[in-house]
């Protein structure tokens, strides 16, 4: 940021780009050059590495909607069972969401959060 609508001059030799300030000489940015398509990305030009991406959970449905008020455990169990390839969660949650009424919600919310570290996924094992 500090660097808009500074002159700079962009240098390529020996498999290296080089942004250069035209006032100083001083080299800015140095990189590797990359195939095209690719990029070099430098994470300390940017202040740090750039924070993991994160996808929201997204209900399907009113019963996916009502787990989800459940909380972030709710959500962190949806996430989980989908990265583990769980394509019919529906049913699932239905069950679970029964659980409430039975067992309360923080029995729940604890349930949920053991299934989560022990990567399980259904509401009953056959």
């Amino acid at each position: 940021m500090r660097l808009i609508g500074a002159r700079v001059q962009v240098e390529s030799q020996q498999g290296r780009v080089q942004v250069v300030d035209t006032t100083t000489g001083d080299v800015l940015a140095d990189h590797a050059v990359v195939a095209p398509g690719e990029a070099s990305v430098v994470d300390d030009h940017h202040g740090g590495a750039r924070p993991a991406p994160r996808r929201a959970v997204r209900p399907q449905n009113r019963c996916g909607e009502r787990f989800c008020a459940l909380g972030p455990v709710a959500e962190a169990f949806i996430a989980g069972a989908a990265a583990a390839g769980q394509t019919r969660l529906g049913p699932e949650l239905s069950e679970l969401s029964a659980l409430e009424a039975a067992h309360g919600r923080d029995a729940l919310l604890g349930a949920l959060d053991r299934a989560i570290a022990f990567g399980r996924w259904h509401a009953a094992r056959s």
